[in-house]
């Protein structure tokens, strides 16, 4: 059923999301734990801007260094965790 709903952009996937934050709306993932919320930035550059404030304000978003064209993106690649951080 979730690869349905993410092949057909269907309510919930991350198309429709992306479709949401288009018009204006704030997203967040159903099951988050935490209070995160993203939009797009209001310059119209398609730069997804995020905040975890309950009730946020125009000056409570900031950038999330990611654009809306790098989710579509088809050349991701992974990177080994080095072993001296401890994250």
């Amino acid at each position: 059923m979730k690869w349905f709903i993410r092949t057909f952009g269907l309510k919930g996937s991350w198309k429709w999301a992306c479709k949401q934050m288009q018009k204006g709306h704030w997203i967040k993932p159903a099951n988050a734990s935490g209070n995160v919320k993203y939009k797009l930035d209001h310059e119209c550059q398609q730069r997804v801007v995020w905040t975890f404030k309950n009730k946020p304000t125009a000056f409570d978003w900031q950038s999330a260094s990611l654009f809306l064209s790098d989710f579509n993106s088809v050349n991701w690649i992974c990177v080994k965790k080095d072993e001296s951080n401890t994250y």
